[in-house]
């Protein structure tokens, strides 16, 4: 059986079968914190002719973004994100942004937190161009998060819930907040 198992992940994988054992294997990693989920899923993307000759491409980017974010795999994130030109600019570069941030915030925080304030002036230009675009917030307070941390980062969406009556409660409580809560990690 064992000898079955290991022929069978040397077998190229398509995107679809790809894209469903990414997401099965980042969610039971979520669950139980077992980082073979993890490593089995890099050893599968290893076989995707997609992601071997193109990189981050389709449907697939997103669950290869979380998994080489999980693994800690930044300087190879990093690498596919300057090098894909399908993801879309604002998408691509906040991404970069975050891995940079990731990247560098034990070596060199202020060169980290720069990354994370370019993000920041780009989410408040694009507020500024699309001011219904409610999802910014999103983006803007995860990177807020980066800055100042978790706690103090729900503290300002309590402080915008007070002075902005544009959104709902569900807003602030059930996409904003629930956000920021969820964020995996020490923030």
């Amino acid at each position: 059986m064992m000898l079955f198992s290991c022929v069978k992940t040397k077998e190229s994988i398509n995107n679809e079968d790809l894209n469903l054992f990414l997401s099965q294997s980042i969610s039971k990693y979520y669950a139980t914190k077992d980082q073979k989920h993890l490593l089995l899923a890099y050893n599968k993307l290893q076989y995707n002719k997609d992601f071997v000759e193109n990189g981050l491409v389709g449907k697939n980017s997103l669950p290869i973004i979380s998994l080489l974010l999980s693994l800690k795999k930044y300087d190879e994130l990093e690498k596919l994100l300057v090098n894909n030109i399908t993801i879309n600019k604002y998408n691509r570069l906040n991404t970069l942004n975050t891995v940079r941030f990731l990247k560098f915030k034990s070596s060199d925080r202020p060169k980290a937190e720069s990354y994370i304030k370019q993000s920041i002036e780009m989410i408040k230009d694009t507020v500024n161009k699309v001011p219904k675009d409610s999802l910014l917030y999103a983006d803007y307070f995860s990177m807020r998060m980066f800055l100042v941390g978790k706690e103090n980062t729900l503290k300002e969406i309590d402080s915008m819930k007070a002075v902005n009556k544009n959104y709902s409660e569900m807003f602030y409580e059930s996409i904003l907040k629930d956000n920021i809560e969820n964020y995996p990690g020490e923030q």
